[in-house]
């Protein structure tokens, strides 16, 4: 095998081996997301520091606000309501050999039509890893994965 044969096939492995963020997004078709003016945060759940907290908050802040949408304080006045979910799980290694444990970390956003209480659109985003990783850099990528395509046009 030539070095750069040998060199290619361990960055393959190297960046499959490499923590990757998953995601998705659904929402509901029919919602007229245009009509959507103003936004409240409501309680979310989940596991997290408060700086992994606060960091998403700005970030969802962020990127809500890029669409023109404004945050209000007062819940009955918001168009939209906004939940963010953290999650953390660690995964022991059960191979029978000794290894690090691995921790998938989850972070949900939630947008619920205030006045019919449903859900028109949410947001996902996992990523596994070994070791620690940047909040910062993680959830900015996580939510501009998220919001790439936001609103949903029809």
């Amino acid at each position: 095998m030539t070095r750069a044969t040998l060199a290619i096939a361990l960055l393959v492995l190297v960046a499959g081996c490499a923590p990757q963020i998953r995601g998705d997004v659904t929402y509901d078709p029919n919602a007229l997301y245009r009509n959507y003016q103003t936004v409240a945060w409501v309680e979310g759940q989940g596991v997290g520091s408060s700086e992994v907290r606060a960091i998403t908050e700005k970030g969802v802040r962020t990127e809500l606000e890029k669409d023109n949408l404004r945050f209000v304080e007062d819940r009955a006045q918001a168009d939209l309501l906004v939940r963010i979910n953290l999650g953390r799980h660690k995964r022991t290694k059960m191979s029978g050999m000794a290894g690090a444990a691995t921790q998938k970390v989850g972070l949900d956003v939630i947008l619920i039509d205030r006045k019919s209480g449903d859900w028109v659109w949410h947001g996902w985003a996992t990523e596994t890893w070994e070791s620690e990783l940047d909040p910062q850099t993680e959830v900015t990528k996580a939510l501009a994965h998220m919001f790439e395509d936001f609103p949903p046009t029809k």
